[in-house]
């Protein structure tokens, strides 16, 4: 959990997603009774959702899941949807070296897939290479309704921040708040992601 980072560019959703498939290949499946019993909760059927409790800072944040899950009763592992690659490990590699990149450069199509090419050796080659960067590109560019709830009791101030509100990023960069006038619990997202159940109220 230490490795998620603060959503402040459109690329740091992209990268905590990926740290969530990194950790779901090394656990087994476990499914959750309680309702706080979990610190990653994916969600499928309809809304495909994935809800991460932060313990520290007592919210939660929230996210599309882009990838098909693929549930062999222990484990769980997953695909992407459009070019069908699983998400392995050299799949996560190159999300992360692209992601990284991009963090130091401008984005040039041709410089990705050539950083892509060198990184990973002559093995790698120039259509894997561009393969993979055309799939993780397009994840990159796309919006996966990132929100998150926060109880910041030190930072209030009215209803310019309220203590208990809701973030929701628009275009994973930018955001609006939302007030809330009680603290928001587990299960108040887990029923707003089944669509069987009554639409929760903020009051």
């Amino acid at each position: 959990m230490n490795k998620f980072v603060a959503v402040r560019k459109p690329y740091d959703v992209l990268h905590n997603i990926i740290n969530i498939m990194e950790i779901s290949s090394l656990y087994k499946k476990k499914e959750a009774n309680d309702e706080d019993d979990y610190n990653i909760l994916i969600t499928t059927g309809v809304c495909n959702r994935i809800l991460v409790r932060n313990v520290k800072l007592d919210g939660f944040s929230s996210m599309h899941l882009p990838f098909q899950v693929n549930d062999d009763g222990d484990y769980i592992s997953f695909t992407d949807k459009v070019s069908g690659i699983d998400v392995d490990g050299v799949f996560m590699s190159c999300a992360k070296n692209i992601i990284d990149f991009l963090s130091l450069n401008s984005f040039s199509y041709d410089d990705i897939v050539l950083n892509l090419h060198e990184s990973f050796g002559s093995s790698f080659t120039f259509e894997e290479s561009v393969k993979y960067a055309d799939t993780i590109i397009s994840l990159l560019i796309n919006d996966h309704g990132y929100f998150r709830f926060d109880d910041d009791e030190k930072n209030e101030n009215g209803r310019i921040h309220p203590r208990y509100h809701l973030d929701f990023f628009c275009n994973n960069s930018t955001n609006i708040k939302i007030g809330s006038r009680v603290e928001l619990k587990s299960v108040f997202f887990v029923d707003l992601f089944d669509i069987s159940k009554n639409r929760p109220y903020l009051n």
